[in-house]
């Protein structure tokens, strides 16, 4: 019995750690894990992503909605794209991108 008592406070531990507000601040460079740099800019209400020289958008349409950040992610070299939902954690962002039934878990990792 202690010991589940221990998990499920765990659990909820770990979950507020990582909850997402409304003033989280995405803006800044991030290095994804194939070592694009990309650059998060605030605009209105959220945020937008580019990479390269083109400036490029790889992150688009993020804002914070229903408690939670979403957005758009999309990977050009692969021709992929779809709703990503964000999470901002210390020096790296989590972007879990959906596709159907399927997602894949992203990291950016903070350049200082």
């Amino acid at each position: 019995m202690k010991s589940n008592l221990a998990l499920i406070f765990l659990l909820f531990f770990s979950f507020s750690t990582y909850a997402q507000k409304h003033t989280d601040n995405f803006a800044g460079k991030w290095k994804s894990a194939d070592g694009h740099i990309i650059t998060v800019t605030k605009i209105k209400n959220g945020f937008i992503g580019t990479s390269g020289s083109k400036k490029t958008v790889v992150l688009s349409n993020v804002k914070f909605e229903n408690g939670k950040w979403i957005g758009y992610v999309s990977n050009p070299i692969k021709k992929e794209a779809g709703p990503c939902e964000l999470f901002l954690e210390p020096n790296r962002i989590k972007i879990i991108a959906y596709k159907g039934l399927l997602f894949k878990t992203i990291y950016w990792t903070k350049v200082h």
